[in-house]
C-alpha cells in the first residue's frame, strides 16, 4: 500500500512540475522573445550537463548502497557531501580555464559573466543531487517530490518577478535560474540535516571506490542520454560561431 501511494504522488508530482514548467516556458517566451530564451535554455543546460559529467554515477550508487545497507548512511551522505564539492570546485576552475573557448564555440550567445555564474552552481547541484538519491534509497517521498517541486515553482514566480515586473531581461533571467538553486539547495541541505542525518565532510576511501565502480554503469548510460536529448543546443551554437 506504501509502494502505491508513493507512486502515485510521485506521479502527481511529475504532472505539476510539467504543468508548472509549460507555464514558465510560455511565460518567458512572451517576456524575452526567440532569441533571448534561446540564450536562456544555453544557461539552463550548462550546468545540468556540467553535473551530468561530474556526477560519475555517484547518485546511483546512493540509492543501491543505502537500499542494500552497503553502507552507514553517515558515511554516504558525508563522502557524497565530500566528492560534490571536490568535483564541483574541478568544474569551476575548469570552466574559468576554458571560458574563451566554450564561449567562441559550443556556448556561443552566452557572455562570461553569465557562464561563470551558471557554472558556479554545480557544487550545489551535485550536493542536491546526490542527497536526492539518498532520500530515494530511504523511501523518503515525501520530501523528496517536495524538494523537486519546489524548482519549477520558485523558477515561475522568479521569471515573472525579475523579467516580467522588474524588466531585468535577460540577465534577470540567468540571476533567477541561479538563484533557484541556491535556495532549493540550501533548504534541502537544512531539512536533510534535521530530520534525515547530520551533514558532515568525510571521505571513506573504500565506500567511495566500492560507490564509483558499481555508478559508473549507470553513469555513461544517463550521460549518453543527456547528451544526445541536448545536441541539439550545442550543436546551434556552434554552427552559428561560423557565422
Amino acid at each position: 500500500m506504501k509502494f502505491f501511494l508513493n507512486v502515485l504522488k510521485t506521479f502527481g508530482t511529475e504532472l505539476l512540475i510539467a504543468l508548472l514548467s509549460f507555464f514558465t516556458g510560455v511565460v518567458t517566451a512572451r517576456l524575452l522573445g526567440p532569441k533571448d530564451q534561446g540564450v536562456l535554455s544555453l544557461a539552463i543546460a550548462v550546468p545540468i550537463t556540467l553535473t551530468f559529467i561530474s556526477n560519475l554515477g555517484l547518485a546511483q550508487a546512493n540509492i543501491y548502497f543505502i537500499g542494500r545497507k552497503r553502507g552507514s548512511l553517515v558515511d554516504i551522505t558525508a563522502n557524497s557531501f565530500a566528492v560534490a564539492l571536490s568535483i564541483g570546485l574541478v568544474i569551476i576552475i575548469a570552466i574559468y580555464l576554458f571560458q574563451g573557448y566554450v564561449l567562441k564555440t559550443v556556448l556561443r550567445g552566452l557572455d562570461s559573466a553569465s557562464l561563470m555564474l551558471v557554472s558556479c552552481v554545480v557544487p550545489l547541484m551535485l550536493v542536491d543531487r546526490y542527497l536526492l538519491s539518498i532520500l530515494e534509497g530511504l523511501n523518503q517521498f515525501g520530501l523528496f517530490n517536495l524538494r523537486r517541486l519546489l524548482t519549477p515553482l520558485l523558477t515561475l514566480i522568479g521569471i515573472a518577478f525579475a523579467v516580467g515586473v522588474l524588466g531585468q531581461g535577460l540577465k534577470g533571467a540567468v540571476i533567477v535560474q541561479a538563484a533557484v538553486v541556491v535556495t532549493t539547495t540550501a533548504w534541502l541541505v537544512i531539512v536533510f540535516n534535521k530530520r534525515i542525518a547530520p551533514l558532515t565532510l568525510g571521505f571513506n576511501k573504500e565506500l567511495v571506490r566500492d560507490s564509483l565502480t558499481y555508478g559508473i554503469k549507470a553513469y555513461v548510460q544517463n550521460l549518453a542520454i543527456h547528451l544526445l536529448y541536448h545536441a541539439d543546443l550545442y550543436l546551434l551554437a556552434l554552427f552559428r560561431s561560423a557565422e
